[in-house]
């Protein structure tokens, strides 16, 4: 059977960022970050992880401020949590596998957000839909562009962007776009935005288009 994949580990920098958890607390967070890399997202509640680490409840319900501020909710399913600097190491693994070479830095950057919040499999990079290549196709329905102001500001530009989100629209698909600024400013926000999209949608409603 083959083994899983690793994630790196970086034995000084974790020493010193956990000194404060104690010696029970740092291996309980070693444990979730194991269990996150081969589960994905943990369930939020003290006892669930205890058992799921083989701690005392008590012992763990004591530790819990200081262990749980190294996750959060952002990006996982309701009731859970991640550790995002894991997620983004899965990320950049993805990339490196995918073998994609992507046009500018800020692709880069959202796809490693997007597929944080969204996860691999959901995410497609430069897909082939029609007679365009999108950035990013996500769940198979909704086109993600990443606007770079050199390629989409002129008044020419954004006419022919306009058109082609007319054309992807016309054949089904949903189309965001993320400025070049935005994507630097917070790629997580963005991929955000696109998460809350699809949770939108399964609640019955609609989000805002982002440009």
């Amino acid at each position: 059977m083959k083994a899983p994949p690793s994630f790196q580990f970086y034995a000084k920098e974790f020493f010193i960022t956990t000194r404060h958890l104690g010696a029970y607390g740092r291996g309980i967070f070693i444990d979730l970050l194991c269990l996150q890399w081969e589960n994905g997202p943990l369930e939020d509640d003290p006892d669930a992880v205890a058992a799921m680490v083989g701690g005392d409840p008590a012992k763990v319900r004591e530790l819990w401020s200081l262990v749980r501020a190294k996750f959060t909710n952002d990006g996982a399913p309701p009731g859970m949590m991640l550790n995002r600097r894991l997620e983004e190491v899965r990320a950049i693994r993805a990339e490196y596998k995918s073998r994609v070479q992507f046009e500018s830095p800020i692709e880069r950057k959202l796809y490693r957000a997007l597929i944080v919040w969204l996860g691999q499999e959901a995410v497609q990079p430069q897909a082939p839909i029609h007679r365009y290549r999108v950035d990013f196709l996500v769940k198979r329905t909704l086109v993600v562009e990443a606007d770079g102001q050199k390629w989409h500001s002129t008044p020419e530009q954004i006419a022919a962007d306009a058109k082609r989100d007319e054309e992807l629209r016309a054949l089904g698909y949903e189309v965001l776009r993320f400025t070049g600024s935005a994507i630097c400013r917070d790629a997580h926000q963005c991929a955000k935005v696109v998460a809350d999209h699809f949770a939108n949608k399964e609640k019955g409603t609609s989000g805002d288009e982002t440009t």
